[in-house]
């Protein structure tokens, strides 16, 4: 907030959604959701292809939740309309937490934070169903980066490509200032 230059540094976290990027992919569970032939570049500057995504949804389902501990699910979506569709953090089992998110033709990361209420496997799902209150007609979307962690915050992307992911806690060594700077969660220099 002065001016000074600044470092973000991050927990050690896991990305608990075993395919990342890759929807075409058995883990994930498809209604309506389907390969097209458009494509465009992901935030991070690679090339991905899009899907049309009618009266349906697009879910994998994670590990079991460790009870009362907070879980985030986050991922980027770009779309040919504005609309508005769901995102789950939750549980496979009916302990579930939908938020609603408003799409954009632009690039967005959507985050669902919540607490697990029992031990049942977690579930990551975008939701696009009319008998759940959503269900925008003759949408195309861009996803990216889905991402499941154990922490009441999304990190930056942890890409994965057939099991989970961990990343390691970033390290500041010799930062002049152990106040400022420690290794309880992400701070901000």
């Amino acid at each position: 907030t002065n001016g000074e230059p600044s470092i973000l540094l991050e927990p050690q976290s896991t990305n608990l959604v075993t395919y990342s990027n890759d929807y075409t992919q058995s883990d994930w569970v498809k209604s309506n959701f389907t390969a097209n032939s458009e494509t465009t570049t992901a935030p991070d500057g690679l090339p991905i292809g899009g899907y049309d995504f009618g009266d349906g949804f697009l879910y994998i389902d994670l590990p079991a939740m460790v009870v009362g501990a907070s879980y985030t699910s986050s991922v980027y979506i770009k779309a040919n309309k504005n609309g508005t569709i769901g995102l789950r953090n939750g549980g496979a089992g009916g302990s579930t937490n939908d938020t609603s998110i408003d799409l954009s033709t632009s690039w967005q990361r959507f985050t669902a934070t919540s607490n697990a209420p029992n031990t049942n496997a977690g579930r990551f799902l975008i939701d696009n169903r009319s008998s759940k209150g959503f269900g925008v007609s003759d949408l195309k979307v861009f996803v990216y980066g889905a991402q499941n962690e154990q922490l009441s915050y999304a990190t930056s992307l942890i890409h994965t490509s057939g099991s989970t992911v961990t990343r390691s806690a970033d390290v500041a060594n010799n930062a002049g200032n152990s106040d400022l700077i420690n290794s309880t969660e992400g701070v901000i220099y």
